[in-house]
């Protein structure tokens, strides 16, 4: 359990340092009074939201409930492994990129990379808040961001089970009814 962890943390950053290398230059950010959190705090912070969010398209378990892959976790975290590897060496590659976004099931390259830029938004939005930068590389910067992941799990399941989980469907009636009403 402990080694899918680190693997996802891993190719969280893996995935932040391709992010960043295939946006434009962005003017630098300076740091506006960081400050530390603490794991509840971190969970319930939007950016932290919204940084898990899109790294969840990523998990392997995530593949094996959504789209029903067979494979073991080990095996997509080994397959993924190579992906990122083959990605870091060729980022302008389009073949390794159409690999990495059929892999993951994603419509096309782009929405691959519209997740990824997610992360690697997200992850600069933390850095400028909390000092994470520093700390994510030191084992009690990991135990901070997994214990927050929890935390941010258990947050998802009590809402899903209280029902405020909005849902939508794109369906003609529901169009019609919200036009006309």
């Amino acid at each position: 359990m402990k080694r899918m962890y680190v693997s996802i943390l891993a190719f969280t950053v893996l995935i932040f340092l391709v992010g960043i290398g295939c946006k434009k230059n962005q003017d630098g950010a300076k740091d506006q009074g960081a400050v530390t959190v603490s794991a509840e705090g971190l969970s319930k912070d939007a950016s932290f939201i919204a940084l898990n969010d899109a790294m969840n398209r990523f998990d392997p378990k995530y593949l094996q409930l959504v789209f029903h892959d067979g494979r073991s976790t080990e095996e997509l975290i080994k397959k993924s492994e190579s992906l990122i590897q083959q990605l870091s060496l060729y980022p302008d590659q389009p073949a390794f990129q159409k690999e990495m976004a059929d892999f993951y099931h994603f419509s096309s390259v782009d929405q691959l990379k519209l997740y990824s830029g997610r992360i690697s938004e997200n992850l600069n939005r933390l850095y400028q808040r909390a000092e994470l930068k520093q700390e994510l590389f030191t084992e009690k910067g990991g135990q901070l961001f997994f214990q927050a992941r929890t935390l941010y799990a258990k947050h998802k399941i009590e809402s899903a089970q209280n029902g405020d989980v909005k849902r939508q469907t794109n369906s003609l009636w529901n169009e019609m009814v919200d036009t006309y009403l």
